[in-house]
């Protein structure tokens, strides 16, 4: 039986053939022993280290937009398998609108109006999204849809 051989042709694969070899060999000791380390440091200086039970709190910020003439926001708080919020906000005003299960959000050209969905609320049998008790779609709730007077606040629903 014949053992292949790697023979490099010029100095520069041979030195790419070796940094290779050694980056493959993985992390050394003392950084693995540094990463046992942080698991045991509840504090970094300042700083929290995050837990599993931090990640089930964690939101996502989505659904952002901004009103043509810049007056006014929307952006959307989501957590998992928990009815997400949406917030419509003027910039120079106080506390935003909050639209529990809001999504969706477009102002119209004019930054008079803003329209969105309001979703259904989630079901309890399980998270929400299928059919685990065996009901069917026509049986959930519709979105409704909700136009709000970005001046007055007045909203209407469809």
């Amino acid at each position: 039986m014949k053992i292949p051989v790697f023979r490099a042709s010029t100095p520069l694969a041979a030195a790419l053939g070796l940094t290779l070899l050694m980056l493959s060999l993985g992390p050394t000791s003392s950084s693995a022993g540094a990463l046992l380390a942080q698991d045991e440091v509840p504090m970094r200086g300042d700083k929290k280290v995050l837990t599993i039970d931090d990640y089930a709190k964690w939101r996502s910020i989505g659904q952002t937009s901004i009103s043509p003439d810049g007056r006014w926001v929307t952006y959307a708080y989501s957590r998992r398998e928990i009815d997400d919020s949406l917030f419509i906000k003027e910039i120079d005003g106080g506390d935003p609108a909050v639209v529990v299960r809001g999504s969706n959000p477009e102002f119209s050209k004019d930054s008079r109006w803003v329209a969105y969905y309001i979703n259904p609320p989630e079901q309890e049998d399980g998270g929400g999204r299928g059919n685990a008790q065996g009901g069917n779609d026509a049986d959930r709730p519709a979105r409704v849809v909700e136009l709000r007077d970005l001046d007055t606040g007045e909203t209407r629903k469809w």
